[in-house]
Parts: structure tokens; C-alpha cells; sequence
């Protein structure tokens, strides 16, 4: 009699009206009339099952119970149950309410994830990760200790091009592999499935395969996206760095990324036996990922094929000895013309006019230099001894085989200079046979193209003289 009395008041302690309504998604009904709303959630291999009502059948809360616990506490709402039922119910009110929405919440963030498959896949992208820090260090090395292999590129050259498509197929990748998708789930005898989003990889087994295959669409983005923009900026590339990171990725790709390709026939079957939830597509969204990879993996073939066909700009000169640069010197021998023809022990020949070589005050000098090679063109920068009182235009050239080039030197003031000597340094060293494409710039920049010990070099004095008339700029070219 005591336990009806408690009851009684509870429930009107608890009313607000018969207008009180509960969440109902049973028997294709969007609502219930109750004072108590209950919730009731079951775990099950295929997701979480939820059901909503205003019974309390089948329960371990009953509303008698229900209602004291609730005017016991402050609580919104009272939970029973283990890990694999709980049962939960709450004060209705005059809009339709669900009991518990934190454990509704709960089943979407977990999304089924397992702390084995959180480990492998931290395990695959650091393990990933060390091999890629392997790689860029190799490549590094290579175009410090193998500068004949760093060949210049064009910006908007084939090369480029490939390297750029790579870092956004592996993008497409990436973006595809992750992209949650909802299983599509039959009603349950115990409710609906709350169907949370899923990802691929927690479709698969916790393993070394499918961690490496969900790891490589990132690290490897990363590693090529930095690399593109490495040759982008400094206009060139390493042959053979760059050759060794494609084959090693020819030849690993497969093993890590196609071994997971292949469940995908186990994937299909398992998505077609007897069960409540279907995959929903995500085999095709797996499908379309192996398309993307096998996209990278066709450029990576077409950039191994271009690799193996550039040509180093720079012709390796093969040392004759073991003589230190100053041994190397160039010859110096004068004609009756009052040319110059440099010769050294490379039997490389260059002819510098006029000789002696004399520039009027406030006026300038053509100096006349030609690449006496008959296939190979030269590249050749001239430099200033001193600074303030003379000036080139240009500075820096390449010369075809058997072509003359012309450098304006100008003397540009009157004040005397603090020093007697003027020279000009004349710096070259070949190139192959074919026109040298990329900056002229970065020919002379660091990392240099060919060791300095294979430039070679004349030192031409100059004199001012004023009874020498200058030189009209108008007859000026730059390669004859």
C-alpha cells in the first residue's frame, strides 16, 4: 500500500499534463503520451541497437522504480545495465524527448574503433614515416656528393608535370580513404541500428597490411608534394636520387597497397552473408581509392621512363691526373694579331680579344670571347677585380660551339682609383652538344653543376687610356 502511495505521488510530482510526449520509434509510430520516457540500447557485433518508447517491458527499470530513483536525484535521467544492455528512462515533457541523448552521442563517436587497429595504424604511418626520412636524406646526399646528375629542368617541363599529378592523385587518395560512409541496416526484433559513421579501415582486421595501405596515401603526399615544390624552386633535379626513390616506390607500392587490394573479393563476400547491416557503396569508395593509387603507380612508370632518358646538361670531364687546380692552369698564347687563345690540359681552347685590352675614360670596350669547341657549347661569366669603377653588361653567358660573344666593359668614373691593377676574371666550363635549357643563373649557383675544380679560368688586365676612342653600344651583340 505504501510502495501505490509513493508511486502516485511521484507521478504527479513529475506531471505536467497529459500533453507530455516520449520518443517513439517503434511500430512506425514518431511519438508517445507518457510521464516516463524510456530508452534501451543494445551492443551487437554488426553496431548499436536503439529503441525508444514509453513501455517499460522488456526492462530491468520498471516505473515505480523509475520514478523514485528520478525524485532521488538531480540527475535528467537514470541508465541500468551492463556493456551489452542498458536501459535508461527519464521525465517526459510537453515536446518529444529521448532519455539518455549522451549514450546516442556516445555510439557515433566510438564508431566501433579497437585499440589494435588505433596501434597498427599509428604503426604504419610512423614506420612510413622513418622509411620516408630515409629516402629524402638519401636524396640529399645525392645532389650534394653527385652534382653531375643535377640536371635543370624547365619550370613548366614534363617533369614538373608529373610530380605535381603524383602529390594529387595520392591526395584523391587520401581524401577518398577516409571519407566516413553509414552502413544501411534492416530493423532489428530489438530496435534500430543507430548506424554510425563508419571509415574503411575499421572495416578490416587489425594488421600490418591495411595499416601500411591507410599510412601511404598521407606519408607519401607529404614526401612528393615536398618534392615537387624542392624542384620547382630550385629548378633542377637529381637523376639519380631521383631515379632510386622512383624504382624503390615501383617496387614497394605493390607489396603494402596491392596485398590490401586483394581482400576486396573477401570484402564483397562478407558484405553479402546473411546479416542486418550492409556496407552501403563503401566497397566501391574502396574501389575507387585502388584507382587513384593505380593512377600513381602508372606515373610513377612514365616518370622512371623520362629519368632514364634526360641527359645530364653537364658533360662529365674526366681529370687527367691527380694535379691540384693550380697545376690545371690554362696556357696563355698570344698571336701577332693581338689575340689570345687559352689552352689547358683538358684541351679545351678559348680565344679572348683584343689583347692588350684598354677601355677610355667614362667610355667602354667591347671584349670579344669565343668557344672554339665544335659540338659543345660553353657556359662563361666574367667578374670584376675591383668594384666602383668599372661595369659589365652582360655578365654571364652561353656560347654556342664555334659562336663569339661580346661583353661591354665601361669605365664609370673620374676619380682615380686606389688601386693600379684592374683585371677581369673569365670563368667556363662546357656543356653537352645539345642548346642547355633551365636559369642561367643556377648554372653558377650552389649546388654548382661541376665540381669548381673542373672551371676553367683567364685573368685579363685592363687599362684605362684615355687617347682610346669608346666604343659605340650600338654595335654591340651578344653572340655572333
Amino acid at each position: 500500500m505504501l510502495k501505490v502511495i509513493v508511486f502516485v505521488l511521484c507521478s504527479l510530482s513529475l506531471s505536467s499534463g497529459s500533453s507530455n510526449q516520449c520518443i517513439n520509434n517503434q511500430n512506425g509510430n514518431n511519438q508517445c503520451t507518457s510521464d516516463i520516457c524510456f530508452s534501451h540500447f543494445h551492443a551487437t557485433s554488426e553496431g548499436d541497437i536503439e529503441r525508444f518508447d514509453c513501455s517499460q517491458k522488456p526492462s530491468k527499470l520498471s516505473t515505480l522504480s523509475c520514478a523514485v530513483l528520478l525524485n532521488k536525484t538531480d540527475e535528467s535521467s537514470v541508465c541500468l545495465g551492463d556493456a551489452r544492455d542498458t536501459h535508461c528512462c527519464c521525465t517526459s515533457s510537453s515536446s518529444p524527448k529521448i532519455c539518455a541523448p549522451e549514450k546516442r552521442k556516445m555510439a557515433e563517436l566510438t564508431q566501433l574503433w579497437t585499440m589494435s587497429q588505433v596501434w597498427w595504424l599509428v604503426f604504419g604511418h610512423v614506420g612510413l614515416s622513418c622509411v620516408v626520412l630515409l629516402l629524402v636524406t638519401f636524396y640529399m646526399k645525392s645532389v650534394k656528393y653527385l652534382p653531375k646528375y643535377n640536371i635543370v629542368i624547365p619550370e613548366e617541363s614534363r617533369m614538373t608535370t608529373i610530380l605535381w599529378a603524383k602529390s594529387l592523385f595520392l591526395l584523391l587518395s587520401l581524401v577518398t580513404i577516409y571519407f566516413p560512409f553509414r552502413k544501411v541496416c534492416m530493423k532489428h526484433p530489438k530496435g534500430v541500428f543507430t548506424t554510425p559513421r563508419h571509415f574503411l579501415y575499421q572495416i578490416f582486421d587489425a594488421g600490418i597490411g591495411p595499416s601500411l595501405y591507410f599510412s601511404f596515401p598521407l606519408i607519401f603526399f607529404i614526401f612528393d608534394f615536398s618534392l615537387f615544390i624542392y624542384v620547382k624552386d630550385r629548378k633542377y633535379i637529381n637523376k639519380f636520387g631521383a631515379l632510386f626513390l622512383a624504382i624503390f616506390k615501383l617496387i614497394t607500392v605493390p607489396i603494402f597497397v596491392y596485398e590490401c587490394f586483394l581482400s576486396t573479393v573477401c570484402l564483397w563476400h562478407k558484405d553479402h552473408e546473411p546479416g542486418y547491416c550492409r556496407l552501403n557503396g563503401a566497397i566501391w569508395q574502396f574501389m575507387l581509392s585502388h584507382f587513384f593509387i593505380l593512377v600513381y603507380h602508372m606515373l610513377l612508370v612514365i616518370q622512371t621512363y623520362l629519368l632514364s632518358k634526360l641527359k645530364p646538361n653537364i658533360d662529365p670531364i674526366p681529370r687527367i691526373s691527380e694535379e691540384t687546380p693550380s697545376q690545371v692552369a690554362p696556357t696563355i698564347l698570344s698571336t701577332q694579331s693581338g689575340e689570345t687563345r687559352i689552352e689547358s690540359e683538358f684541351n679545351e681552347m678559348t680565344y679572348i680579344h683584343p689583347r692588350p685590352f684598354h677601355v677610355p675614360r667614362l667610355g667602354l670596350s667591347i671584349l670579344n670571347v669565343k668557344n672554339n669547341r665544335n659540338n659543345d657549347w660553353l657556359a662563361l661569366r666574367a667578374l670584376l677585380s675591383t668594384t666602383g669603377f668599372y661595369k659589365l653588361y652582360p655578365s654571364k653567358f652561353l656560347i654556342p660551339p664555334g659562336k663569339e660573344i661580346s661583353i661591354e666593359v665601361e669605365q664609370c668614373t673620374r676619380a682615380e682609383s686606389p688601386t693600379l691593377n684592374h683585371n677581369i676574371l673569365i670563368e667556363w666550363f662546357p656543356l653537352d652538344s645539345t642548346p642547355p635549357t633551365g636559369d642561367l643563373q643556377r648554372l653558377w649557383s650552389k649546388p654548382y653543376l661541376v665540381p669548381q675544380s673542373h672551371w676553367q679560368y683567364f685573368v685579363l688586365p685592363v687599362y684605362v687610356d684615355d687617347s682610346v676612342t669608346s666604343y659605340s653600344p650600338s654595335h654591340v651583340s651578344s653572340v655572333e
